[in-house]
C-alpha cells in the first residue's frame, strides 16, 4: 500500500499554482525590460516588475498560450512546436501595445508569425546549440545568451 505525504503533495499544488501566477507577470515586464534596452533607453532594473502592474493581461495570456499550445501538442509534436512559434511574439506585443487584449495579441501574433515560422525555427536551433554550449561555463554563458535571443527574435520578426 502507497501511503501518501499530504504535506509533500500540498507542498507542490502551492508551488504549481505561485508559478502559474507569476510566471506571466514577470514575463511581460521581462520582455519591457528587454524591449527599452533594444530601443536605448537605459531602463532600471525595477521594469522587470512592471508586469505586475498589468497582471490580469499578463495572467490570462500566459493562462490561454499555455492551453492553445498544450491542446495543439495533444495532436502531434509538430503542430505544438508550430502553436509555440505562432505564440513567441505575444509578450512583445502586449508590452508595446497597453490596450490589446489577451486573445487578440495573441491572434496578432500568430498572424504576424505566418510566414517567418521556418526562419525562427532555424534561429531557435541556433540558441539550443549555444544554450548547450552555455553548460561549459556553469551557465554564466546565459548572461549573454538570454538578452541576445531576446533581442534576435524582436528583432527578427518586426513587420
Amino acid at each position: 500500500m502507497i501511503l501518501f505525504n499530504i504535506g509533500s503533495i500540498l507542498k507542490d499544488i502551492i508551488q504549481i499554482v505561485i508559478s502559474l501566477i507569476i510566471t506571466g507577470p514577470f514575463l511581460l515586464g521581462l520582455y519591457k525590460y528587454h524591449l527599452s534596452i533594444s530601443r536605448r533607453e537605459n531602463p532600471r532594473y525595477n521594469t522587470m516588475y512592471i508586469g505586475f502592474l498589468d497582471f490580469k493581461r499578463a495572467f490570462i495570456t500566459y493562462i490561454l498560450t499555455g492551453i492553445y499550445t498544450t491542446l495543439r501538442f495533444l495532436l502531434l509534436i509538430i503542430p505544438g512546436i508550430i502553436a509555440a512559434l505562432d505564440y513567441s511574439l505575444v509578450y512583445f506585443i502586449l508590452s508595446e501595445d497597453s490596450d490589446i487584449s489577451s486573445n487578440d495579441a495573441i491572434l496578432k501574433s500568430k498572424k504576424m508569425m505566418y510566414g517567418h515560422r521556418k526562419q525562427l525555427f532555424y534561429m531557435s536551433l541556433t540558441f539550443l546549440g549555444l544554450f548547450i554550449a552555455s553548460i561549459f561555463t556553469l551557465f554564466i554563458g546565459l548572461l549573454w545568451l538570454m538578452p541576445y535571443s531576446y533581442f534576435s527574435f524582436h528583432y527578427s520578426t518586426r513587420m
